[in-house]
Order: C-alpha cells, then sequence, then structure tokens
C-alpha cells in the first residue's frame, strides 16, 4: 500500500473499531474476513464481533460483547478484547477507509499465496486467474448498496430533470439511428456492427468514433486487423475529409482539423495487437493502465470481437460468447459504451437485409450485446456514386427491429451520412 502499512498496531485499530461501530458492520461485514488478521488474538474477536452482529443487528457494549465471548474466547483473548475497548480511536473515518484497502490487499495476499502450489502446471492457469479475480472483486461494491425504488425516488426526478436518462449515452453521429438508440449507446452498453468482409465494419466504427470526438469525448480505439498508424490515418481521413493521397499532401489542412479537435478537449488512443493475440483482460489492463496515466476512455472501439483470444478451449462459438461476456463486463465494470464488430456468415454475403440469425459462428453473441447494426448493402448499391448501403437494427434491449436506414458511404474518405429523399 501507498505509504501506510497495515503494521500490529493499525489492525488493533481496524479490530477495535469493527466491535464498536454498527454502521461499519453493516456495510463492511461482506468485505471482512477474520482470517485477514496476522494476530490470532484478533482473528477470533473480529469472528466474534461479526457473529454477535449477525445476531442482534447492532453493536455490543463492552460489557455485553465480554459476556458474549466468555465462553468462546481464551484468557488471553479475552485480555486482548479489554485493550482493543481501551483504544481511543481519534480518526475514524480514515480507518473504515483502510479497513477496505486492508481487505482487498489481504485478498490479493492470500490469492497469490494460494496461487504458489498452482503454478508449476500450465493446466491450472485458470484457476490462479478465477483466484486474483475474485481476490480483486473484494471490496468493490462495499459502499453502494443499490438503489432504493421508493425512498430515493425524488432525488431520482431531480437528477433525471437536472441531465436526463441520457446523460452517459454517445451519439453515432446519424441522427436516424440515434432516434431509435434513444440519444446513443450507453454506458456500459455493449453493441455489435454486423458486416460481411470489406463490407465497412471498420469505417462505421471510425464515423462513430469521429462523432465521439465531436461531443468532447475521450475515445479509446483497439485494432487487431491493421495496424496502429494506419489506424491512424483512417481516422485522420474521416475527420479532415481528405482522401488519402490529399491527406499526405496537405499538412497544414490536416493539423488545422486536429487542433480543432483538442480544443475541444477530445482526444483518441488508438493500441494495436496482432490477431488472437490478446483477450479482454488484456484489454481491460490496459485501460488500468491508460487511467493510471491520467487517461479515462469516454467511449470504447474494438476491431473487433472475432479477432481476440479466450483461454478456455472447446467450440470456437462458445469461445466467442465467453469473449463477448467479458467486453460487456469491462463495459459494465467501467461504466463506459463499447462499440465492437463481427463477421456474418457466408450465406448473409449477398442477402438484401441482414439479420441477427446471419451472424457468423456464434448465435450466442446476439444474447449478449445491448444493440446490434448491421450494414446491408447489394453489389449493384456499392456501385453506384456515391455508394449507397442501409442500416439494420437487427437488435436491441430497449427497441424492437426499426426498419431500415439508408444512408451512403464516401469510401475514399471513410464517410457515412444519411441519404436523403431528394437522393434517393
Amino acid at each position: 500500500m501507498k505509504g501506510y502499512s497495515f503494521d500490529a498496531e493499525f489492525q488493533d485499530k481496524m479490530a477495535a473499531l469493527i466491535i464498536r461501530d454498527t454502521r461499519l458492520l453493516t456495510t463492511i461485514r461482506s468485505v471482512i474476513d477474520p482470517r485477514y488478521f496476522t494476530d490470532p488474538a484478533n482473528r477470533a474477536i473480529v469472528k466474534q464481533a461479526i457473529r454477535f452482529f449477525r445476531k442482534y443487528k447492532q453493536s455490543p457494549t463492552r460489557d455485553e460483547f465480554l459476556a458474549f465471548v466468555s465462553k468462546s474466547l481464551s484468557t488471553n483473548e479475552i485480555m486482548k478484547t479489554k485493550r482493543l475497548f481501551k483504544i481511543k480511536l481519534k480518526n475514524t473515518e480514515f480507518i473504515k477507509n483502510q479497513i477496505v484497502e486492508f481487505a482487498q490487499y489481504s485478498a490479493v495476499r492470500k490469492a497469490i499465496i494460494d496461487s504458489a502450489d498452482l503454478v508449476d502446471s500450465f493446466d491450472n492457469r485458470m484457476k490462479i486467474r478465477s483466484l486474483v479475480q475474485q481476490a480483486l472483486q473484494v471490496g468493490v461494491d462495499s459502499a453502494d448498496l443499490g438503489s432504493r425504488m421508493v425512498t430515493e425516488l425524488s432525488e431520482r426526478l431531480v437528477q433525471r430533470e437536472l441531465v436526463g436518462i441520457d446523460q452517459y449515452k454517445v451519439s453515432t453521429g446519424i441522427k436516424k439511428l440515434d432516434r431509435i438508440m434513444e440519444g446513443g449507446l450507453d454506458a456500459g452498453e455493449l453493441g455489435l456492427i454486423m458486416a460481411p468482409p470489406k463490407g465497412f465494419k471498420t469505417g462505421t466504427m471510425v464515423n462513430f468514433a469521429a462523432a465521439a470526438l465531436a461531443q468532447r469525448k475521450k475515445v479509446l480505439i483497439y485494432t487487431m486487423e491493421v495496424s496502429q498508424d494506419r489506424y491512424m490515418m483512417r481516422m485522420e481521413r474521416r475527420i479532415s475529409g481528405m482522401t488519402r493521397k490529399e491527406l499526405l499532401k496537405n499538412d497544414d489542412k490536416l493539423e488545422k482539423h486536429i487542433n480543432t479537435i483538442g480544443r475541444l478537449g477530445s482526444d483518441v488512443i488508438i493500441k494495436g495487437y496482432p490477431m488472437r493475440s490478446v483477450t479482454p483482460s488484456h484489454l481491460n489492463n490496459h485501460i488500468d493502465l491508460l487511467n493510471s496515466e491520467g487517461y479515462v476512455p469516454d467511449i470504447i472501439f474494438i476491431d473487433y470481437w472475432d479477432l481476440l483470444k479466450n483461454d478456455l478451449f472447446g467450440e470456437y462459438r462458445h469461445q466467442l460468447a465467453t469473449i463477448g461476456a467479458e467486453l460487456r463486463g469491462i463495459a459494465q465494470e467501467r461504466n463506459v459504451p463499447i462499440w465492437t464488430a463481427s463477421q456474418v456468415n457466408r450465406k448473409a454475403v449477398s442477402k438484401k437485409i441482414i439479420r441477427k440469425e446471419d451472424i457468423a459462428e456464434a448465435f450466442e453473441k446476439m444474447a449478449i450485446v445491448d444493440f446490434a447494426l448491421a450494414i446491408c448493402q447489394t453489389p449493384e448499391e456499392r456501385s453506384l456514386e456515391p455508394a449507397q448501403a442501409r442500416l439494420f437494427v437487427s437488435a436491441s434491449r430497449e427497441v424492437e427491429e426499426a426498419g431500415l436506414i439508408p444512408v451512403t458511404i464516401d469510401y475514399p474518405r471513410l464517410r457515412i451520412r444519411e441519404l436523403q429523399e431528394s437522393e434517393d
């Protein structure tokens, strides 16, 4: 821990507070494991304090607790209990905060020790991962008991009036699509873009990312298909409205557009990995690293789902479903929207409308995502000038299938815009 050691004296203070504070026991009884204390006497005393609270729903007085433990604790442990009641606790709020950190630190330490006997076998890697992940969850929800429907109604109504219910949604930049999505993809949601190979999946994500930058958002993009530099150039083409050739000849124009983004307070980080070399856990660790450097993304794009790796064995479709569940878990944990993409199966390549049953490899994907958008385009539509396509909302937790959104696609400049009736 930074700047502080959970030494014997401090552990005594934690134990002393635990046996005195009813409100504290209410919030941390699911966090504290008596085994975390290095002093066996503290372990026994804290265990009895939790027992007392579970039985009587309040903290004991000194005499009540001594009577309660008279037959459970040894003479030395009872003497230690009396000393704990004598300890003067000055900064109790600080100690309360440290109890959760102490629990987290102790849980991770225990997981590492328990993993020591497993590291010799490669087959145990998932057991080790599970132990560590469970330890990292200790204390995560200790301060949040959930939302109350009745007693918190007034507070909710005021909050909705002030900021609305869509305060965390990020617009796609396509007005009709935003109307269907009631503002865009929400924090904690996983959105899916479906298309055949070369079907403008990356181009669509680039457009959504550009729209997020225009909303003063910090954007994070993971690419497993093209290099960081090439992906960055695609973002520059979309933002500047220049083709690839124009981009290489107009540094001043590009600089002007990028500076505009900077003045908004927006930014984008693009991180590339070789395909199927990283798991969702790797991405989550990278986000932690960015957070430690002060970059907290408002929206994340993962290009794309099918190119991530999973450590589990078994059928590929089940692996993909597990990857999707982990991606949605990251969205929920980080409270950010995540867009990703997936290829449709071969039968759907020439279909006029791509539906959710056309997704490649894993129908289970559709049970995981909050929103799925298909890019539908016939060869005739692609040959038009400008090219045309249709966006089809094929799955949503909030709305039914909502029809087609005709769009034009400017491939050289990677721009999507709604097709106006006069252009049809």
